[in-house]
């Protein structure tokens, strides 16, 4: 019996030293994977699980079709669904706000555009920071601003556009997908330039505003030609002017506001930005692929026929657009007299 107490003790301390040694060996391993900066074998890769791509507004706007675009075309790139859901309210804030919030890790990501990113921060009070809170990927595309009214309208041309709301002030309404978007920033901004008073009527994304116009709902949008394609396809929109600086090439006899009022332009891209501190690395995959789906022929001419220029732009040359942005626009939301108090 002692004999066997003491072989069993030795056997104890043998299996105790054993144990300290796997521990040393696991300890050492790690501070070696620490200080090569390769990740522990558990790390899982991204994309780990599907991923959310945030629309926030309605399905059937511009938005919402490039987000989906995108979604097909980062599933193949990467094998994994890229889900699209649109969250929508508050002129696409809420959306944004939800992806400030999410975790930084590539599995919540924003299809963004001026209108939430640069336009909002400056007008009303939101919860997130565009600078401080989003990584940014590339910019995926830029739209054409129109000026366009519906088919029954007694304008012709801008300036008899003016002239009617001269006559009626505060009769003319415009719709647009929500306080802040591009829509509602253009028109204030056409109204101030004009010297006229309207109405805004906000609507809960693209799709409906531009329904609104072609019903006669409203009477005028300042907003992206491709929100009004298939109305005007179907001859229940007309286009009175572009808001780009020179006329576009797609609609040659059309011409630009600022024809009528000097230096009147207004410009909008869409984008897909990650939560701040979201890895490099992640980032640059995305930018890699978003910069091909951008870039890609078949896709360029189908969005080009929807008026949408496709662009590719890098991660640093969209910070650069979005901080540039800022600024012509607070000039132009001042001169509008759309400030948040």
């Amino acid at each position: 019996m002692l004999r066997s107490a003491a072989t069993n003790n030795k056997a104890e301390k043998r299996m105790s030293l054993r144990s300290g040694e796997r521990k040393f060996l696991t300890g050492m391993t790690l501070l070696l994977l620490l200080a090569t900066g390769a990740p522990p074998a558990t790390a899982q890769e991204w994309p780990s699980r599907p991923v959310t791509l945030i629309v926030p507004y309605a399905a059937g706007g511009l938005m919402d079709t490039v987000g989906r675009y995108l979604g097909e075309r980062l599933a193949k790139a990467f094998g994994q669904s890229f889900v699209v859901d649109n969250r929508l309210g508050a002129g696409g804030t809420i959306g944004t706000q939800h992806v400030a919030r999410s975790a930084p890790d590539g599995h919540t990501l924003l299809v963004a555009s001026v209108a939430q990113v640069t336009v909002a921060p400056l007008i009303q009070d939101v919860k997130y920071d565009s600078v401080r809170d989003f990584m940014p990927i590339s910019m995926f595309s830029s739209g054409i601003i129109v000026v366009a009214v519906n088919a029954d309208s007694r304008a012709k041309n801008v300036g008899e556009l003016i002239a009617e709301a001269k006559t009626a002030p505060g009769k003319l309404a415009y719709s647009s997908a929500g306080f802040g978007t591009i829509a509602h920033l253009g028109a204030a901004m056409f109204a101030s330039a004009a010297g006229i008073d309207m109405v805004h009527v906000p609507y809960k994304g693209a799709a409906p505003a531009a329904q609104a116009l072609a019903a006669g709902e409203v009477q005028l949008f300042v907003g992206n030609q491709s929100e009004l394609h298939a109305f005007i396809e179907a001859g229940k929109i007309r286009v009175l002017a572009v808001a780009t600086p020179n006329r576009v090439a797609s609609m040659p006899d059309v011409p630009t506001v600022a024809e009528t009022l000097p230096d009147f332009q207004v410009a909008g891209w869409q984008g897909l930005l990650a939560p701040a501190q979201t890895p490099k690395d992640t980032v640059a995959r995305l930018e890699k692929e978003v910069i091909a789906a951008a870039r890609d022929t078949a896709a360029s001419a189908r969005f080009r026929n929807m008026s949408i220029n496709t662009v590719g732009s890098t991660s640093e040359e969209f910070a650069a657009a979005i901080k540039r942005d800022h600024a012509l626009y607070q000039q132009a939301i001042r001169a509008a007299g759309l400030e948040k108090k």
